[in-house]
């Protein structure tokens, strides 16, 4: 952190309250003779607001701390965007608060530091500790019933989930309860390290089995490690950097991730998963460190994530219009895909809700990027 922090111009830090966020932010303030500026967004929609333990740590720290709450306005101001931002179909819902907080800080700093890289490095995905579970789940079930288990799930309605999950997706982490639902029921059969990726991932396996071509896996380990290399040679890569890259990018601010240093991930590698995730303890060593800055209230709590409201915004009238344009104009044969079986996704969630939000929104992404091209 102190040599990220070496530049001709002052440094900020991005400060989601999380665990990793909150560590390069304590680093970044006991390195610096002046208060560090940070920065956060919230949402107006409650459940997924987590700007308010951002600021108790903010506060704890003494940091110079800027946030905006944003609201649907906010995102239907930004959401074509993703076009001239990236200029590829790019799904990952969380690019809207991600462009938003970067220009934010880019009225005040041009360089800021992040904890991106945290999550991969230092084992903090929940789907770290699930793949242990689910092997040795189906080490145990036999097949026979993990199909039957697999049809109940893949067939329970999906309004229904995300419905009964409402009241407590912020105390467990379970925001998108029936896209996880989803993920479980493709892994109650899988056949190697390779499928097991495959099907952690996919959002739609009838339509988008043409990405398990990508051929980056490794099954000359453990379940967890395998993951955690596809996770550093695929998710990071061409998701969460992404993102942030090109996001800062378009408002010229740079940005840097201390744990990505290579020195600090190559010394993690060489250590045990046992005990990166001692005692079943995500980002074990992550949390301890913290705690010598921040007490533990302020940041032990379920994983949120940065991901938006979506099953909340596509209710809304704004989103729906927008949505039916691009469903039903676009020209889906443009990339072999049966133009009347995407239009039934769409039409499918607004009356059944009998598809995740996140798939919903993910071909609507490719739709601008389609319609624009």
């Amino acid at each position: 952190v102190k040599k990220l922090m070496i530049a001709d111009v002052e440094i900020g830090c991005f400060l989601s309250g999380g665990i990793d966020s909150s560590l390069v932010a304590s680093l970044m303030q006991k390195n610096s003779m002046k208060k560090i500026k940070t920065f956060t967004i919230g949402f107006k929609e409650k459940q997924f607001d987590e700007s308010q333990y951002a600021k108790k740590i903010a506060n704890h720290l003494g940091t110079d701390h800027h946030e905006m709450i944003i609201s649907i306005d906010d995102m239907m101001e930004n959401i074509e965007n993703v076009y001239d931002i990236y200029d590829e179909p790019f799904g990952d819902s969380s690019f809207l608060p991600t462009n938003i907080v970067s220009k934010l800080a880019s009225k005040s700093v041009k360089v800021v530091l992040s904890g991106d890289g945290g999550d991969e490095v230092f084992l903090g995905y929940n789907r770290y500790l699930f793949a242990k579970k689910i092997q040795r789940f189906n080490n145990y079930i036999p097949l026979g019933i993990r199909k039957i288990l697999k049809s109940l799930l893949t067939n329970f309605p999906i309004g229904i989930l995300d419905y009964m999950s409402k009241p407590f997706e912020k105390k467990l982490g379970i925001q998108g309860f029936s896209h996880k639902i989803q993920k479980i029921a493709n892994l109650m059969e899988y056949n190697d390290h390779i499928d097991f990726y495959k099907k952690l991932n996919l959002i739609d396996n009838k339509n988008l089995e043409f990405l398990t071509n990508y051929k980056i896996f490794d099954e000359d380990r453990d379940l967890i490690s395998s993951t955690q290399l596809n996770d550093i040679n695929y998710y990071l890569p061409n998701d969460i950097l992404t993102k942030v890259d090109r996001a800062s990018m378009n408002n010229s601010l740079e940005v840097r991730s201390p744990f990505l240093d290579s020195t600090i991930a190559k010394y993690i590698f060489k250590i045990s998963n046992k005990y990166k995730m001692k005692n079943g303890i995500l980002k074990y060593f992550l949390k301890k460190s913290l705690n010598d800055f921040v007490p533990k209230k302020y940041f032990d709590r379920p994983k949120m994530g940065f991901a938006i409201p979506l099953d909340i915004w596509l209710k809304k009238k704004k989103i729906i219009k927008l949505f039916d344009d691009i469903y039903n104009t676009t020209d889906w044969e443009q990339i072999s895909m049966n133009s009347t079986s995407i239009k039934k996704i769409w039409s499918g969630y607004k009356s059944y809700k009998n598809h995740t939000p996140t798939s919903v929104w993910n071909y609507a992404m490719a739709g601008i990027w389609l319609k624009r091209n």
